[in-house]
């Protein structure tokens, strides 16, 4: 199954608070961090195959020029079972600020940008992810990786 969504129940201090999909277990529960507080943790409770994003690629591979937004890769993890736990240890540490280049404000963290502006961190970093220049977002904001 290349194709494959996970559906996961999001748990809060041990407590479940949140069932969703994704395609990319890790990077879900790293965007739930800037909504959710306390120790978050998934449980894999299914997998399908979306034949959605499977039709997609069809129809770009026949030279289709879609205007699909979602990307249609599980971001290399196709590894997860049924009941696998995916914890905030397994994320990556990695630590950005944000610099607004028209007002020259360097923002210390995502979250710091978050509050500030009311651009949610999901979009800045879907953003980020879909820009021919990978430290550039909204042409106004850069992205540095510290």
């Amino acid at each position: 199954m290349k194709y494959k969504t996970y559906i996961y129940g999001l748990h809060q201090d041990d407590k479940l608070i949140y069932v969703g999909k994704t395609n990319g277990p890790k990077g879900r529960l790293y965007s739930h961090r800037g909504t959710y507080k306390g120790k978050l943790h998934m449980i894999i409770l299914d997998i399908y195959e979306d034949l959605e994003l499977l039709w997609v690629d069809k129809m770009k591979e026949e030279g289709h020029e879609l205007k699909n937004k979602e990307d249609n890769s599980s971001n290399g993890e196709n590894g997860w079972k049924i009941g696998d736990k995916v914890e905030t240890k397994d994320l990556p540490r990695t630590r950005y600020t944000v610099r607004d280049t028209e007002l020259d404000i360097l923002y210390s963290s995502l979250s710091e940008f978050q509050r500030a502006t009311g651009i949610g961190i999901g979009t800045l970093q879907y953003q980020l992810n879909k820009s021919t220049n990978p430290k550039e977002c909204y042409k106004k904001y850069v992205i540095i990786n510290n």
